[in-house]
């Protein structure tokens, strides 16, 4: 009987972000930034995390000799 768990913990693993800056021409500030700080980038504007890896995984294997 053999059980393997990857990320038993159920750890977040974030695997990127929004790296797309877009600048205000006058001001030189950054323009799309999420709502919540301000911005016009909507949900996930500049610097917001979109992505995370895959939650935990367990396999159970057993195996019978006869």
């Amino acid at each position: 009987l053999r059980v393997e768990m990857f990320n038993a913990p159920n750890m977040p693993r974030f695997s990127g972000f929004n790296q797309g800056a877009t600048f205000d021409k006058v001001g030189g500030k950054i323009i799309n930034l999420p709502n919540a700080l301000g911005g016009t980038g909507g949900r996930f504007g500049f610097g917001a995390i979109n992505g995370t890896r895959d939650a935990r995984i367990i396999q159970l294997a057993a195996k019978i000799y006869f």
